[in-house]
Formats: structure tokens, sequence, C-alpha cells
């Protein structure tokens, strides 16, 4: 499945966890006074949070990095859940260089991904989903990873939808269903999401829970992709373009571009194809 973590989705995120009353409703403790309570009042840190993840999520200048990150540490050291949660959450980005900056250990960010989705945060929920597929900070687990995927999935999460997806697709933590995964996966990309039409053009390009004549199909779902910044796509779309034992010259123009753009973009893969290309 193609890689995860475009901007494409992350506005949708950001509104999510800048405005963090939008994704959680925490109880709180009945010791704490009525001033504390108040829907008035901000929790400590409640500014400092919601600043470091719309510094986070806002990935067009880099250096929002740091900044991001030490908003969120203020916000955790000021007792603040949600900025604790978001700095677990940077430090799982797997795509995004925050462990860096981020230096917590796997096992810290698991414990802080854990408390958001205990918290119904359900993006934590997600990634504890990606912390079990992969081990990081927790024993491999891929159907307690499925299981979290359905949760964040079933709250209206439409990432953690493609990797439910996922998992049905190649059977791991669930039993094999390539069918359900490709549902999944276009209610995903109808939503807009465009890791969802990737990953159905990828079940299309392989033949595996729909027809089998489904080229045009995979490529406009590539295309699609691509147009709304998924770099996956661009690079897919432009793999099916060149793969041909005759590639037309606008064709052959036209894919070497979508490989140039993509590897431009973050796409790794793109830019292999790239140097592989040259070496041959």
């Amino acid at each position: 499945m193609a890689n995860r973590g475009r901007p494409s989705r992350l506005l949708v995120q950001a509104v999510c966890l800048a405005l963090w009353s939008a994704c959680a409703s925490p109880q709180e403790p009945a010791e704490k006074s009525a001033a504390t309570t108040s829907a008035s009042v901000a929790p400590p840190g409640a500014s400092a949070a919601a600043e470091g993840m719309r510094l986070y999520w806002d990935r067009r200048d880099a250096k929002n990095l740091p900044l991001a990150v030490a908003r969120l540490r203020e916000a955790c050291r000021a007792g603040n859940a949600d900025g604790c949660a978001g700095l677990g959450i940077a430090a799982r980005e797997r795509e995004y260089p925050a462990e860096k900056a981020v230096d917590l250990d796997d096992k810290r960010a698991f414990a802080l991904i854990e408390d958001a989705c205990s918290r119904r945060i359900f993006l934590g929920c997600r990634m504890m989903g990606e912390a079990y597929a992969d081990g990081r900070g927790i024993t491999k687990d891929d159907k307690r990873a499925a299981d979290l995927w359905d949760r964040a999935c079933t709250a209206g999460d439409q990432l953690g939808c493609v990797m439910l997806g996922g998992a049905y697709s190649r059977g791991e933590g669930v039993p094999r269903y390539r069918g359900f995964a490709a549902e999944l996966f276009k209610t995903a990309c109808d939503s807009g999401l465009p890791e969802g039409c990737v990953a159905l053009g990828e079940e299309y390009f392989v033949a595996g829970g729909v027809t089998h004549d489904n080229w045009e199909r995979a490529t406009v779902l590539f295309e699609r992709a691509c147009e709304q910044g998924e770099m996956a796509g661009c690079m897919l779309l432009a793999t099916m373009l060149l793969s041909r034992e005759q590639v037309p010259p606008a064709d052959r123009e036209k894919g070497e571009n979508l490989l140039k753009q993509a590897c431009k973009g973050g796409e790794k893969a793109a830019c292999a194809y790239i140097d592989g290309s040259r070496e041959g």
C-alpha cells in the first residue's frame, strides 16, 4: 500500500487537532472546582497545545517543526493532556522527521497516543494501530492493530478506514477479504481522502478484490489522487504510463514529469525509480 501522511489529509486533521473539543470530550475529575470545570475557562496549556498542533500540521514551512514541538512540550509540562497527546502524535509520525525534534522513545510516545485514544481522540487510536502493526514501543499485534483501526474508522477517521482496508487486503489480524478492503478504500476515496484513491487504485491494478480488466480505472484513481497532492498517486500513475511495451512520446514525457514531481514532493520510491532509470 502507498505511504500515508500527505498534506492532502492534514487540513481535516489540523481543524480537529487544533480544536481539541471537536475531537474529544474528556470527563473532568469530580474534585475539581466549578470554576475550573466551567466551559468558559480554558484548561492550563490549552492555547499552547492548539498552537503547537496548528504549527505541526502546517508543513509548508519546515521551521515550524521545532516551534510546534516546543509549544506541545510546554503544554504537556503544564499538565495539558492534549499537549501530551500531540507530542506523542508528533513522535509517531513516520513521514515527517519529528522523532529527533520530539526526542521521545517509542514507549513514551506510545503511552501518550494511548492516552489520546482513551480520551476519544481517534487519531491517537489510529496511531496506536500503527504502533501495534510495526511493533514500535509495544509488542507487535496485528489483531489489536486492526481493532484500533476499526475503532478509528467507525468514528469517522477515513485514514483509519484505509489502514483497516489494508489489513483486510493483506489478511493481517483479520481474515483476508479484498472485496471488503476495496469498499473501505472507495468510501475513503469518495470522502475526499486521496490515500483511499491510491489504495483502491492499487487493488484494481493488481486485480485483487475487483475485476481484472481495470487498468483504466486504476489510472483514473491515481490521477485523481495526484491532483489532490498525493505524491504516491503521481508515482503510481507515472509507473503505469511508463511500464507499457510501447510508450507514446506524450505519455513518456508525462510519466517522467510525474516522477520528478513525486520525487520533489518527498516520494522516495519515485526518486529510486528515476535513479534506476539513469543507471539502466
